[in-house]
C-alpha cells in the first residue's frame, strides 16, 4: 500500500497518481502531451520553407562531412518537440513543466537571431537583417506559437488534466 502525505504541485500530483493508479497516470500524461502538441503544431506551421541561401554549403577546409547548421525545413519542423521537465524554482517564479522546444540548430538560430543584438560582424549583421526581412523580429516559431490562441487553449486543457489527476488521486486515497 503506497504511503501518501500532503500533495502539492503538479509534478508531485502526477507522481502520486502514478503510484496510486499507473493506468490513470499514463492517460493523464498522454492528454497533457496531446494538449501541448497543439502549440507545437502551430509552431511547425510557422517554419520558413526556405531559410537563408547558403546554409547548406560545405565549410571550406573543414572536416569531411562538416557543414554549417543547414536549414532543412523538414528537420527544423521535426525538431520542434514537446518536452516534459521537472519544475524548478527561480526566485518567486516556477518554470513550466511542459515546454515546446526548438531543438534543431538551424531552427534555434532562425528563432532567436537578432534578439540580443543586430549582429557583431558585418556578416552577422547581414544575416540578422536577412532573417528579419524574411521572418520578422526574433521569436519567429515557438514563441510566435505561444502568442497564438492555441497556447491559451492548451493551458486551459492542461490545467483541466491536472485537476483531473488531483481528483483521481483523492479518489484513490479515499478508497485506501
Amino acid at each position: 500500500m503506497p504511503t501518501v502525505g500532503p500533495i502539492t504541485g503538479v509534478h508531485e500530483t502526477l507522481a502520486a497518481l502514478k503510484e496510486l493508479d499507473a493506468n490513470a497516470a499514463r492517460s493523464i500524461n498522454r492528454a497533457i502531451n496531446k494538449s501541448a502538441e497543439q502549440v507545437a503544431k502551430v509552431a511547425r506551421g510557422l517554419v520558413d520553407p526556405q531559410g537563408l541561401s547558403g546554409w547548406q554549403r560545405q565549410l571550406p577546409g573543414g572536416r569531411e562531412g562538416a557543414r554549417r547548421a543547414g536549414y532543412n525545413p523538414a528537420e527544423v519542423a521535426a525538431g520542434i518537440k514537446v518536452k516534459r521537465k521537472r519544475p524548478r524554482r527561480r526566485g518567486p517564479l516556477v518554470q513550466a513543466f511542459v515546454v515546446v522546444a526548438n531543438t534543431s540548430a538551424a531552427g534555434s538560430i532562425w528563432e532567436v537571431a537578432g534578439r540580443k543584438s543586430d549582429g557583431v560582424t558585418p556578416a552577422g549583421q547581414a544575416m540578422v537583417a536577412a532573417i528579419r526581412q524574411r521572418g520578422g523580429p526574433a521569436s519567429r516559431t515557438v514563441w510566435a506559437a505561444a502568442d497564438s490562441t492555441e497556447y491559451g487553449n492548451a493551458q486551459r486543457e492542461i490545467a483541466a488534466h491536472v485537476a483531473e489527476a488531483e481528483r483521481l488521486c483523492q479518489t484513490a486515497i479515499n478508497r485506501a
